[in-house]
């Protein structure tokens, strides 16, 4: 996988009867981790057995892109503020990541001469959809 799998992501979500997008954004970090509990037995012989459906589950997913005032940022900002939950529909890659999500960083900057960025690191709070497209 190179870095152009993951430019073009979209982020859909909604709010108060309301629709959001944000395009052309670009993933910086994404980090699934499955850590599962371990099952002895004698019949093992002593080697660890991992269950699958056991254990934590997360995904952390850190965005960037160019920032522009809208409706949607302002929802964001909100979200994060609050410490809120929100659903996310993320277009990665030909696929659709789908799930409730924290706001744990949010972030925008600018360097002198350059346009005005924003970064979010969207959390996991519940179980996570992985569908291709």
């Amino acid at each position: 996988m190179t870095v152009t799998h993951f430019s073009n992501l979209s982020l859909y979500f909604a709010r108060d009867n309301n629709n959001y997008k944000i395009k052309g954004l670009r993933a910086q970090n994404f980090s699934l981790q499955n850590k599962f509990l371990n099952s002895n037995s004698i019949s093992g012989k002593n080697w660890k057995a991992r269950v699958p459906s056991s254990g934590n589950h997360n995904l952390s997913l850190t965005i960037e892109g160019d920032y522009h005032q809208s409706a949607a940022q302002n929802v964001l900002k909100e979200v994060a503020f609050n410490n809120e939950e929100l659903e996310f529909k993320i277009y990665l890659d030909n696929n659709v990541i789908s799930g409730k999500f924290l706001i744990s960083d949010y972030e925008i900057s600018a360097k002198f001469d350059q346009f005005v960025e924003f970064e979010i690191t969207l959390i996991s709070s519940s179980q996570v959809t992985y569908t291709q497209l």
